[in-house]
């Protein structure tokens, strides 16, 4: 004959009011550890991504004003005519700009026809008069612009700047650019609006160099003059935001030597 086992006494007597006093003060502790946990999980996630994508701003800015700092052929101080602004700072365009993190960056560079890699891209001339563009266009002097890299409320833009004076054997694709917050009333010079390179920006700051020499030129920001020498910059710049409880930034540096 098969004996039956006896029920369990813990069974049979059920919970007690105890234990559903431990149970209701230990689990709200539980649910809060949980939540801090996740919250942590999910903060840490959003920083890396956040610092991710800072990292990776900071390196196409860079490469962007690589190629034109390789591509330029003089390093200024200022913009003067033929190239006009109507939205340039009050005392114009210079390369001090307000300190040492927040500089200008002003660029002479070659206009061409087309747009960058475009396979029938070539240098824009000048139409001086003297030589026949047909047959003797390369003896022209060779049309430039002015790219003016500069920070405005935390964002890195780069303006152009062209010469709508000087008569062309062929005509730039380079068009004057103006502030997109004045699109309703910009003038008819202005074409398109200030490219945006970064955002976020916390420092800007530029040293320039005597061809591939480390240290940077003397007085570079005291005496104009200096820029005549210069062969090379350093860029630094440095994106990011920063709080009270958590920063995230990033700083790409690099040091940039003409070709031309």
């Amino acid at each position: 004959m098969q004996r039956i086992r006896p029920i369990n006494r813990a069974m049979r007597r059920g919970v007690t009011l105890i234990e559903i006093t431990i149970v209701i003060t230990i689990l709200p502790l539980i649910i809060t550890a949980f939540i801090l946990v996740l919250d942590k999980t999910l903060g840490d996630a959003k920083t890396v991504a956040a610092q991710s994508t800072y990292d990776i701003t900071s390196s196409l800015a860079i490469d962007r004003m690589e190629d034109d700092v390789r591509a330029s052929t003089a390093f200024n101080s200022s913009v003067s005519a033929p190239y006009s602004d109507p939205y340039q700072p009050v005392a114009g365009w210079n390369y001090v700009g307000t300190g040492s993190t927040d500089r200008v960056m002003i660029l002479s560079l070659p206009a061409t026809t087309v747009r960058e890699n475009a396979t029938t891209r070539s240098v824009a001339y000048q139409d001086s008069a003297t030589y026949d563009c047909a047959t003797q266009l390369t003896l022209n002097p060779i049309m430039t612009y002015r790219a003016i890299y500069f920070v405005n409320n935390a964002t890195l833009y780069k303006r152009f700047l062209t010469d709508t004076t000087t008569p062309t054997c062929a005509t730039q694709i380079q068009k004057q650019t103006c502030p997109s917050a004045s699109i309703a009333s910009w003038p008819s010079i202005c074409k398109a609006r200030d490219e945006v390179i970064a955002e976020d920006v916390l420092a800007f700051s530029v040293d320039y160099h005597q061809d591939r020499s480390a240290d940077a030129l003397p007085n570079q920001y005291t005496d104009t003059g200096a820029l005549s020498i210069a062969r090379a910059a350093t860029i630094t710049l440095k994106i990011g935001k920063i709080t009270n409880s958590k920063s995230t930034t990033s700083t790409q540096t690099l040091r940039i030597v003409r070709m031309n």
